[in-house]
């Protein structure tokens, strides 16, 4: 099965879309999109917590995107040091910043500014010190070398032009014995060339 992006794929241009669409969820998340948003999905549909969601900021809860929970895999303890890819507006982020405490770090990253500023801006006014919000890629991740107790993603690689990478760079900043919390899209059959090819059906 496919794990990379068809040669001469443009990059750059499905980059942008991605980007220019959750642009537009960070600054409008009601807008008409094709996914689900919000506290009610992620409660009702992903079994969050609700009252871990209404304690963080309503505009970064109203922008959550997701397609799983991946706090439910397993434990983020204190101390910890956890890496959200695609964090977004920053729910999962901030949820992982409350479990490591003021002793561990929370880095997010992603690729989209609106989004990043939103994140950062929530991580403030929780009061949140030990959050950081880093622009960059799944491919090329801003993170040193074993540094990492848990890398969480939530519906993020599936857009990867390059998931061989994208993994590459999760084993490279994890610790000996760290883990890997994901949630996402799973494809059970090869896709033909031409899907594979198509910007907008990856960038859907």
């Amino acid at each position: 099965m496919a794990r990379a992006c068809p040669v001469g794929f443009d990059i750059a241009r499905l980059r942008a879309e991605v980007s220019e669409t959750y642009d537009q969820v960070a600054r409008a998340p009601d807008g008409d999109f094709h996914f689900h948003r919000g506290i009610d999905y992620a409660c009702e549909l992903l079994g969050y917590d609700r009252r871990e969601l209404e304690a963080l900021p309503a505009e970064t809860v109203a922008s959550f995107a997701g397609l799983a929970n991946p706090h439910r895999i397993g434990p983020m303890e204190p101390g910890w040091t956890v890496v959200d890819i695609g964090s977004g507006a920053g729910t999962d982020l901030l949820l992982a910043a409350g479990r490591v405490g003021p002793s561990g770090r929370a880095i997010g990253v992603d690729m989209t500014q609106a989004m990043r500023e939103l994140a950062t801006a929530s991580a403030a006014k929780m009061g949140y010190e030990h959050v950081e919000v880093r622009e960059g890629v799944s491919e090329e991740l801003p993170v040193d070398d074993a540094s990492v107790n848990v890398v969480i993603s939530n519906g993020v690689l599936n857009l990867s032009p390059d998931k061989e990478q994208a993994f590459r760079e999760i084993w490279r900043v994890l610790v000996p014995g760290g883990r890997l919390y994901l949630g996402d899209v799973v494809v059970t059959r090869e896709l033909s060339l031409d899907a594979r090819s198509d910007i907008d059906l990856w960038a859907a």
